[in-house]
């Protein structure tokens, strides 16, 4: 058996001695102990890294996808969590692994899972950042970059145009598009042009970002392509592609604190 197997072997062995006997304040009744056990431990061996210098490193973000009717009647969600991050960063130190940070968790809502199911998907915080650096480097203002005569449609009627390299989206105020809506975090998800598509980063957000009901971290955009973002729809589009004629201009909300300026081009 080599070195890494070995590894994950301990890291399998330590999360299940550590979360068996806190997993009945967790999770709901209608839950299964066994499957979270079996996904938080399938999405840790997934997500570790051997790195050169042949330490191995952790995953430390966390999602874990549920049906709404869950994780509205979960009581002490922030203490519940912390505790199973805390056990989590205690299983890994026990079985030698590296973290960059320290383990965070996040509830996410996903009305097409059945009521009894779980799914954990773990991330490194840093392959995060690499992929943003490296988008951040492919970039540039030009406009040859940028999709020609694309927009997004928002909520099914509101309409936002692109154009520009880079639209942050979120909940703040200073995001390009402003989508007022709880389920969407303060800085949710980003566009990037470059050479001639769009790509959407999600930006570790609370409740995920969805292309054509699929997670992602990231993905290269094409015309009607439908985006979720925990759950607020979007379609993106170029004009030739999709008629824009009974929807309407969409006006980001404004706030006492972006001085009531409009963000973005209007169609």
């Amino acid at each position: 058996m080599n070195a890494f197997t070995n590894k994950l072997d301990q890291l399998e062995a330590r999360l299940q001695t550590l979360i068996e006997g806190h997993i009945a304040r967790l999770l709901p009744a209608i839950l299964s102990k066994d499957d979270l056990i079996r996904q938080m431990t399938t999405a840790m061996q997934a997500g570790v890294q051997q790195r050169e210098d042949e330490t191995f490193l952790a995953p430390d973000i966390f999602f874990i996808q549920l049906h709404p009717q869950h994780i509205s009647g979960l009581p002490g969600q922030d203490t519940l969590l912390k505790e199973l991050a805390d056990l989590i960063q205690q299983a890994g130190d026990q079985a030698d692994f590296l973290f960059l940070r320290s383990p965070t968790i996040n509830l996410v809502a996903e009305p097409d899972m059945e009521p009894n199911e779980i799914d954990i998907v773990a991330r490194i915080s840093q392959d995060i950042y690499d992929e943003t650096v490296a988008l951040e480097m492919e970039a540039d203002d030009s406009k040859g970059n940028i999709p020609q005569n694309a927009f997004m449609i928002v909520n099914g009627s509101q309409v936002f145009t692109l154009e520009k390299t880079v639209i942050n989206i979120g909940r703040k105020s200073d995001n390009e598009l402003i989508i007022d809506d709880p389920r969407i975090s303060r800085q949710h998800a980003q566009l990037r042009a470059t050479r001639g598509r769009y790509i959407i980063f999600d930006l570790d957000s609370t409740g995920g970002t969805f292309v054509n009901g699929r997670r992602v971290t990231q993905s290269t955009l094409h015309p009607r392509d439908v985006i979720s973002l925990a759950g607020v729809p979007l379609v993106y589009a170029q004009e030739d592609s999709t008629s824009i004629d009974e929807t309407q201009q969409y006006n980001p909300p404004t706030s006492p604190d972006d001085d009531h300026t409009t963000k973005g081009s209007m169609i």
